[in-house]
């Protein structure tokens, strides 16, 4: 399985977008994000990692060296 880093807001735009796509009503859209953002945010809270400032410190060096 894959995993990726991403924020909560990448993910809420990600969704809203293929909406849109698809519908052009934005009144829907709205209606249709409301339960599709307690769904995901009650995910993120249950099932995922909160990635500290220290994470990304972590993640950054190690990025940096990578690179070297």
């Amino acid at each position: 399985m894959t995993e990726y880093i991403v924020t909560e807001r990448q993910i809420m735009q990600g969704v809203r977008f293929a909406l849109e796509r698809s519908i052009s009503d934005s009144k829907i859209v709205d209606l249709l994000m409301r339960p599709i953002i307690e769904e995901i945010e009650t995910i993120l809270e249950d099932d995922c990692e909160e990635i500290t400032e220290e994470m990304w410190s972590s993640m950054y060096k190690g990025w940096k060296n990578e690179e070297e």
